[in-house]
């Protein structure tokens, strides 16, 4: 009667569980099926307020890439794209019309093999973070096409933004703000992510505006219209990672050789098409342009890409490089 009695008194508590879980379960389909969101993973927010890891503020950086070439157009202006890069970093650190004002930000200099330790020298004693990058073949097929230099930017992990210019660049205002901006403060989850994607990325730019100076006199190809949707790959914010590092090698193994002319901007324009799973967002025309006009110019645009060592299409521009050049030379010379 004994054992009759505890089993008797087990059996109820048995079945009490499983009900109590099973309710449990019906509610949490419940809870997914009228709020799918709860259950979804939230975008990063990597805006200045949000702290990093360990309660660290977030980390930002400028990059730019310094490799060895010439312009043979103007074969006596020696070392041109060193003195630009040198340039850059006297605008993004010297300057005090122009300097950044974010603590610990640094400036990144890429710089490939051929570039001699004088040249790396005199980067750091400018200021610059000067990182050595290899241009290894990216596959057995292609021995002679390097990897980009300019993917080596999404290696730069520790980093929770990253502004990229051209070593061209001439910097008119601070770009501080652009790590503010809302396109940048927000790391976006990809669309309908498969396994071979990943699952999250940022990467916001601005549009290929000279191409729309070319529309109205009816000599653009087609191909050339549908580059309205392309990003310019001259100034661009993105989070760095070794995900979407991996990613574009996988697309660089892909691609045709007759994409070869440009790497870094065929790859980034695909993986980031506006139809695509991962699109770009666009920060405005107000942070960097190609060929401005007057107008661009006396309305606030923060930058240009344009070498400095050649003639300008407008006295605006014109003028505002002989200055920054003019500043730089005074900088160096006090």
């Amino acid at each position: 009667m004994a054992r009759s009695s505890k089993s008797r008194q087990t059996i109820p508590a048995r079945t009490s569980w499983k009900a109590s879980a099973t309710i449990f379960l019906g509610f949490v389909v419940l809870i997914w099926a009228i709020c799918p969101h709860v259950f979804t993973p939230k975008p990063t927010d990597l805006s200045t307020g949000s702290p990093g890891p360990r309660g660290q503020p977030p980390r930002y950086a400028f990059a730019t890439i310094l490799t060895r070439r010439s312009d043979l157009e103007y074969p006596d202006v020696k070392t041109p794209y060193l003195q630009a890069t040198r340039l850059l970093s006297f605008q993004l650190l010297r300057n005090p019309r122009t300097r950044t004002k974010i603590p610990n930000a640094q400036l990144i200099i890429l710089v490939t093999s051929e570039i001699p330790e004088s040249d790396r020298d005199i980067l750091r004693r400018d200021g610059a973070l000067v990182i050595p990058v290899e241009t290894l073949p990216f596959s057995e097929k292609y021995k002679d096409v390097p990897v980009p230099v300019g993917l080596n930017i999404w290696q730069l992990s520790e980093y929770d933004k990253v502004l990229y210019l051209d070593p061209t660049s001439v910097v008119l205002d601070p770009l501080d703000d652009i790590f503010e901006d809302t396109t940048t403060t927000i790391i976006q989850m990809t669309i309908d992510a498969q396994d071979h994607l990943p699952q999250s990325y940022m990467m916001a730019g601005w549009n290929q505006r000279y191409v729309d100076s070319k529309l109205s006199d009816g000599g653009v190809r087609r191909d050339k219209i549908e580059n309205l949707n392309a990003m310019s790959t001259g100034f661009f914010v993105t989070h760095p990672s070794s995900d979407m590092f991996e990613y574009y090698i996988r697309l660089l193994h892909s691609m045709e050789q007759s994409s070869f002319d440009h790497l870094t901007q065929s790859i980034l324009n695909y993986a980031h098409r506006t139809d695509g799973p991962m699109p770009w967002r666009s920060i405005g025309p107000g942070w960097s342009m190609t060929g401005p006009s007057r107008w661009d110019i006396e309305n606030g645009l923060r930058s240009i890409n344009h070498a400095w060592w050649r003639p300008a299409a407008n006295e605006a521009v014109q003028g505002r490089i002989e200055e920054t050049m003019d500043e730089m030379a005074a900088y160096l010379n006090h």
